[in-house]
């Protein structure tokens, strides 16, 4: 970043000691950043730690924090398109739907290439959202090579802004024949810098502070700022979440999951949650009745339940696959 001055935020927001940040190459050519920080103790498991849609590593530096915390090593990511990574467009604030279509080859030269070679050391991911749905489909085409993953409010199912979905994604596919990839969707935008905007209701979260991080840091950075979905991003998601949620496809993931669902939620649906725990082969549903789609970004009462659960569900699932080994 060329920037030098920083949000004015309180500490568990910020870096923790140790953080660094660094960039590696997709089989594009493309700089996707990274950052990582390990504990000065063995780490009880390596947590791949993958974002949402506009998001990006500084917004869960408070949960990053948690983590380490809790004696996990943590790298994060930032997908082809956002964040600090490389962007598709002259206007930066354009992402294309190669965000999603390449981000499986993305995440498999991350792990081969930029992770450290630790066989000891378990792999978990914990993804958000759009981050969820990509995960879901790395672990379908990559089986094996993950100990679990956790899934925050996944995108398997997406609101269309009112419309029904098969509409929704019949204009999207119509835009992308016609040339309209590369447009905004109808009243979308680049990033605004509206106060009100951050005063107001946020439909991602109830918590006064954490619900208005990615305003200040994208304040503070314009590199981080992002826009609304192109068609490009719209079509490409519609197509990899119909592919992602069929049954057969569900059944056929054996990678431990678990899903963490919002209650509140209005920009994916969590009936499609429920769906998923059911087909999924050793999944677990953890709801939130109270909770907005942010749930690392929610109320104390949420985040530390949900950190919980995840500590929880990860040390099991490592406990269990060391027993596993030690039986062969």
């Amino acid at each position: 970043m060329n920037e030098n001055r920083g949000p004015s935020l309180q500490t568990r927001f910020l870096s923790p000691p140790g953080w660094e940040w660094d960039t590696f190459r997709n089989s594009s050519g493309a700089g996707l950043r990274y950052g990582f920080c390990e504990p000065a103790k063995i780490p009880r498991a390596r947590i791949v730690l993958l974002t949402g849609f506009r998001e990006f590593g500084e917004k869960y530096f408070e949960t990053i924090h948690d983590l380490l915390a809790l004696g996990y090593a943590v790298w994060q990511m930032d997908w082809y398109g956002q964040g600090g990574s490389d962007r598709h467009f002259d206007n930066r604030q354009k992402v294309g739907g190669a965000s999603l279509t390449g981000a499986v080859a993305d995440l498999k030269v991350f792990f081969n290439v930029v992770l450290p070679k630790d066989p000891e050391t378990p792999l978990v991911i914990i993804s958000h959202s759009t981050g969820g749905l990509i995960t879901l489909r790395y672990l379908y085409e990559h089986p094996d090579t993950i100990a679990a993953a956790v899934l925050s409010a996944p995108l398997f199912a997406l609101y269309a802004n009112g419309l029904p979905t098969w509409l929704a994604r019949g204009l999207a596919r119509l835009a992308v024949t016609t040339g309209l990839s590369s447009r905004y969707i109808p009243g979308g935008g680049d990033w605004p810098h509206n106060p009100r905007r951050v005063a107001g209701d946020s439909p991602t979260s109830d918590d006064p502070q954490r619900k208005v991080l990615q305003q200040r840091w994208m304040e503070a950075y314009p590199s981080l700022r992002m826009g609304d979905p192109t068609f490009g991003w719209l079509d490409s998601a519609f197509r990899l979440m119909r592919e992602s949620t069929r049954a057969s496809y569900l059944r056929a993931v054996r990678t431990p999951i678990l899903i963490g669902s919002a209650g509140r939620d209005a920009l994916v649906k969590s009936e499609a949650h429920r769906r998923a725990a059911r087909l999924l082969s050793g999944a677990e549903l953890v709801s939130f009745p109270e909770a907005k789609h942010e749930l690392f970004m929610e109320t104390d009462a949420v985040r530390k339940r949900w950190l919980a659960e995840i500590d929880r569900f990860t040390d099991s699932r490592i406990s269990s696959g060391r027993a596993t080994q030690g039986r062969r």
